[in-house]
């Protein structure tokens, strides 16, 4: 079949056919469509609509807070459906219920209800064709989130044709994909039996190492049995995500609980989630679980693993200026050879190697205890059980950073911070009693050595929960060793010494933690830079830093004055490319409270920042 017919779709046809003969339905009294020559069609909210669309977001947040079994929750659900049936977070909630009972024709009836409403209204209004409306117009975004609600129930009902092409219309009215639905088109396109669409979907994101990107195109290329291109796109997705293998070549059983609000996702139900959301296209093709297992087994003979980095934000640490990652080398095991012995205890021994690298080693006992929570992490246990044999691990051996690090989150998970900050800082002074007096300073604990991962992962850790628990003179306390022993920062703890900084008023550490950084151009420097600035009431170097920082960042800019932040459908927080509209993303997420904290310092960014647009790359 030649490329340019792969994916020839009518989108006019499909939004025309969701339009019925009715002449008038509820939807009129919350929603208008505005038409406007030259800017396109929006859709817009009527005063009504407007107050049930902010009685959803308040409900929502409410939700998020105190669980959807709240009275208010309850209240409010049920007054908006009575009002407006057709609400998509209302669609939304009875169809999830419907498919949770089995009754997926129940959903797709009132999927389609909604829709064809919603259909009706662009008809009247004049709207044939989804190139019409305006992607701009943030309330289309309704429309989208209808459209997804019908997408899910048609997957589930079995009606796979006509849920892809409700994918590809909502991707057409708004291709920022605040869905994800791109991932539903490649899914959905596999399991139709035309994996070459899936491809070509992905053929836009080459740089994406998103899940579905990497395992579809993975699967794509084996169900068009291209073998070898397969081969190599499934050793790159288990190097990105072993995870999801795991998940997907697990036999099942029915009834595996996910979490309950409030709870630790365990292992068992992330594996769990990433069957729910992979597994029917890999069951689609034939052999492909199969298949998948034996690369799975191959993958773990070669000794092939992905650095895991936890907690803080990497922008750009192993990227060049362009945002492009750059693959670290492991250690080279040769450089042991003249490794220097330290100190020694039961588990863990200290090596020195070229005078300068400390380098932990496991001992017989510590590898036998690492293989315990390697074990673990593969069994299948309640919450509490998978707790218990967390604590006889650390018990056992309170140096144990992998076994610490695990725990901690279980605590905070259930709010208590100050158990997991004792837990983590217990591991880590247990490490710390092999160093020698004279470490921090004079010496090296990098990240680039597999070993000391363990130790470096629960540093990141006990500052992000200390600084959550209040105690932010501990988090500075321990950000400023680990910068010390480990200045390349390969876990995004210099972001988070620059904020803890700020948020003291200490311009100075602030300062120097920017001037030190190994990645001057990652976005928390460059803007960090002009907030310690704007704080320290140096004016004109501030805005000159500030002017830089936008000539370098413009999404960054445009997200901190945009009304609506939308999460990018491969946002990764621990790790964000240069120049990516995830790194605009994150960066509010993270940067919009702290520089609201500053007096004056969010006016003048936004005032300022008009004036460096202007000179702006237009191509960021």
């Amino acid at each position: 079949m030649p490329e340019a017919e792969l994916m020839t779709v009518d989108l006019a046809e499909i939004l025309s056919s969701l339009a019925t003969k009715e002449k008038s339905t509820e939807l009129e009294r919350f929603v208008n469509v505005r038409t406007s020559k030259g800017q396109g069609s929006g859709i817009t909210l009527t005063t009504e609509g407007k107050r049930i669309d902010d009685l959803y977001k308040r409900t929502f947040q409410l939700a998020e807070e105190k669980g959807m079994r709240d009275r208010e929750v309850i209240e409010n659900m049920a007054e908006m459906t009575g009002e407006w049936s057709s609400y998509p977070g209302v669609i939304e909630n009875q169809i999830n219920e419907a498919i949770e009972a089995g009754e997926t024709e129940t959903a797709k009836t009132l999927a389609t209800k909604a829709a064809e409403q919603w259909g009706t209204l662009l008809k009247k209004a004049g709207v044939n064709d989804p190139a019409k409306l305006d992607h701009l117009a943030p309330e289309n975004h309704l429309f989208v989130q209808v459209l997804a609600n019908y997408e899910f129930a048609l997957e589930r009902a079995g009606d796979l044709e006509r849920a892809l092409e409700m994918a590809r219309l909502a991707i057409a009215i708004e291709p920022s994909d605040p869905e994800n639905l791109v991932s539903s088109i490649v899914s959905l396109a596999i399991r139709a039996g035309r994996p070459e669409e899936a491809l070509q979907e992905l053929d836009h994101m080459p740089d994406s190492v998103a899940p579905f990107v990497l395992y579809g195109r993975a699967l794509a290329y084996y169900a068009l049995h291209q073998f070898e291109n397969a081969a190599t796109a499934v050793q790159t997705a288990l190097r990105y995500w072993p995870a999801v293998a795991q998940g997907l070549v697990r036999e099942w059983k029915s009834g595996t609980p996910m979490p309950k609000q409030g709870e630790a996702v365990s292992e068992i139900q992330v594996l769990f989630g990433y069957y729910e959301v992979f597994g029917a296209a890999w069951k689609s093709v034939e052999g492909a679980i199969e298949w998948l297992k034996s690369a799975e087994k191959l993958f773990i003979q070669s000794g092939a693993r992905r650095e895991q980095y936890v907690g803080l934000t990497r922008s750009g640490m192993k990227a060049d200026a362009h945002g492009n990652l750059q693959v670290t080398k492991p250690a080279n095991v040769d450089r042991l050879a003249g490794a220097k012995e330290v100190a020694k205890d039961a588990f863990n021994t200290l090596l020195l190697v070229d005078g300068k690298h400390y380098v932990y080693q496991l001992t017989d006992a510590g590898q036998a205890q690492e293989d315990q929570l390697q074990a673990l992490f593969k069994q299948d246990l309640k919450y509490h059980d998978r707790m218990d044999k967390l604590r006889e691990l650390t018990e056992a051996w309170p140096g144990h950073a992998n076994a610490a690090v695990a725990l901690a989150r279980f605590y905070v998970s259930e709010k208590k911070l100050d158990k997991a900050v004792d837990l983590l800082q217990t591991a880590i002074f247990s490490s710390q009693a092999l160093w020698p007096d004279d470490l921090v300073g004079s010496g090296l604990i990098e990240v680039d050595w597999e070993s000391n991962k363990p130790l470096l992962t629960a540093y990141a850790h006990i500052i992000l929960d200390s600084a959550e628990l209040g105690e932010r003179e501990t988090a500075r306390e321990f950000a400023r060793d680990l910068l010390a022993i480990n200045p390349k920062d390969m876990l995004g703890v210099g972001q988070k010494a620059i904020e803890l900084a700020l948020l003291d008023g200490d311009i100075a550490s602030a300062m120097q933690v920017i001037d030190s950084a190994s990645d001057p151009i990652s976005a928390h420097n460059l803007f960090g830079k002009a907030l310690a600035l704007y704080a320290d009431g140096k004016k004109d170097e501030a805005t000159k830093a500030l002017h830089t920082a936008i000539q370098s960042r413009p999404k960054i800019y445009r997200e901190f004055v945009s009304d609506k932040h939308r999460m990018p459908p491969n946002y990764n927080p621990t790790f964000v490319s240069y120049f990516s509209n995830e790194e605009a993303y994150n960066y509010h997420h993270i940067w919009n409270n702290i520089w609201r904290t500053t007096l004056g310092a969010l006016a003048w960014f936004k005032k300022e920042g008009r004036t460096a647009m202007q000179a702006a790359p237009s191509s960021n």
